[in-house]
């Protein structure tokens, strides 16, 4: 069986990107067919298709993406380890200081 290609639009801040791929990729694949257009590398993508966020290892048919489909694409920082959460005290200190 020859998989359907379809063409999907995917709006990436006031942009619309036509990414051409086939209903057997995974939202995987897709994400790294968006970096080649935008150079956002596929763990800072978080793909939304009809309000729910994208898993990467499901097939785009099984996700319900059809040609002509529209997903919305997010950029997120890459996750830093937990140990990391204590950013927000290091500028409220530095107010501190510099009210004085």
């Amino acid at each position: 069986v020859i998989p359907k290609k379809m063409r999907v639009t995917v709006i990436y801040q006031q942009e619309k990107l036509l990414i051409d791929c086939e209903e057997n990729q995974s939202f995987l694949d897709l994400k790294q067919l968006v970096f080649e257009k935008t150079n956002v590398s596929p763990e800072n993508q978080k793909l939304i298709l009809n309000g729910k966020e994208c898993n990467d290892s499901v097939k785009l048919s099984a996700g319900n993406v059809t040609n002509g489909s529209k997903l919305l694409l997010l950029r997120q920082s890459v996750r830093s380890t937990p140990s990391n959460t204590t950013k927000p005290q290091t500028p409220t200190k530095k107010n501190n200081s510099s009210s004085n």
